[in-house]
C-alpha cells in the first residue's frame, strides 16, 4: 500500500496529466525489432574485430575488457568496420545487444 502512495505521489510530482498508458498501441512490429537487432554481426578475424553493419545508420560500439575497464569505442559505419585488439577476453557492446569475444 505505501508503495502504491508513493507511486502516485512521485507521479504527481513530475506533473504527468492524462494516462500513463497512452503509448501502449504504439508497439513496433516485431519483425522490426527482428531487423534492428540483426543489423549488427560481431567477427573475430586474427587480431581483428569485425563489425558488418548491415544497417543504414552508424551505430556506436564499446569494447570493454572483463574487468569492466573500456578499451576502445567508435562507429560502425555501414558495411565492414576493423579494429586491432591485443590478445584477450572483450565484451563488444552496441546500443541493442552485447558479445563477448576471445582474441588469441
Amino acid at each position: 500500500m505505501k508503495i502504491r502512495i508513493l507511486i502516485i505521489l512521485i507521479i504527481s510530482m513530475l506533473g504527468f496529466t492524462g494516462s500513463i498508458y497512452a503509448n501502449v498501441s504504439e508497439k513496433p512490429e516485431i519483425s522490426d525489432i527482428h531487423t534492428e537487432i540483426n543489423s549488427i554481426e560481431i567477427k573475430v578475424q586474427g587480431h581483428q574485430l569485425v563489425i558488418n553493419n548491415t544497417g543504414e545508420l552508424s551505430e556506436p560500439i564499446y569494447v570493454y575488457a572483463l574487468t569492466g575497464q573500456a578499451v576502445k569505442s567508435f562507429e560502425a559505419v555501414p558495411g565492414t568496420t576493423t579494429c586491432e585488439l591485443p590478445s584477450g577476453y572483450y565484451i563488444v557492446k552496441t546500443e541493442k545487444k552485447s558479445s563477448r569475444i576471445i582474441i588469441r
